[in-house]
């Protein structure tokens, strides 16, 4: 769930996109999400006035589908703009879904024109891709492909001056630092497993976790 001022935003399974108000938890506004909704929602602010980013996985959809990523006025649930992308998914008993699995950035500092979304099995099954998207209207600025898909949330970190950076990790255990204004990989780490867990930050230390259950604390240079 996020929440600003007596609003509260939240998604579920079955696609649908909600806001209730806080103060006599009636419904604001409600739309449709389009499919499993399962990365948390996030919300900006522009003008005193709140926007949310979302999108869904593949799920619903079988083997192939659309995320659909949105931004959305938080006042009225009136969609600002979409952007779709096509991914894959496995389904059946043993199901690993694709699309958006992961809660995006809002960038700040020298990245706050973007929102930035990671994808997984994005250009192939096993592959995924991260898209930095213009705020005002939904645009690729810039995309960066990965050989491994992403179930794990990117975070943001920023130096001194202000220049934004993306922490991702992926399903073989890499650890990217990205540099947010160009989507370049400044550099990578191999850990032990895929990497699901987001990584918390402290400083320049990152602690995050792998699926063979060991917790690392990486230092950023």
């Amino acid at each position: 769930m996020a929440t600003y001022a007596n609003l509260a935003y939240f998604a579920d399974n079955g696609g649908v996109i909600q806001c209730v108000d806080l103060n006599n938890l009636k419904p604001v506004w409600s739309i449709n999400g389009f499919d499993d909704i399962d990365a948390t929602l996030t919300i900006d602010i522009e003008n005193d006035k709140p926007y949310v980013y979302c999108g869904n996985e593949v799920d619903h959809q079988g083997t192939r589908g659309v995320s659909k990523i949105k931004k959305i006025d938080g006042l009225t649930g009136e969609v600002i703009w979409e952007k779709e992308f096509e991914c894959e998914s496995l389904i059946g008993k043993s199901a690993v879904n694709g699309g958006l699995m992961a809660t995006n950035v809002v960038g700040k500092n020298n990245i706050d024109n973007m929102a930035i979304f990671s994808l997984a099995r994005y250009n192939g099954c096993n592959k995924g891709g991260m898209f930095a998207l213009n705020k005002e209207n939904g645009e690729i600025i810039w995309e960066k492909l990965f050989d491994n898909y992403m179930w794990s949330s990117p975070v943001d970190i920023y130096d001194k001056d202000g220049n934004g950076y993306i922490i991702q990790g992926d399903s073989a255990g890499y650890l990217h630092l990205i540099d947010g204004k160009e989507g370049n990989i400044k550099s990578s780490v191999l850990l032990n497993g895929n990497i699901e867990s987001s990584p918390a930050v402290f400083n320049n230390v990152l602690v995050v976790a792998t699926r063979n259950g060991t917790i690392y604390g990486v230092k950023v240079k």
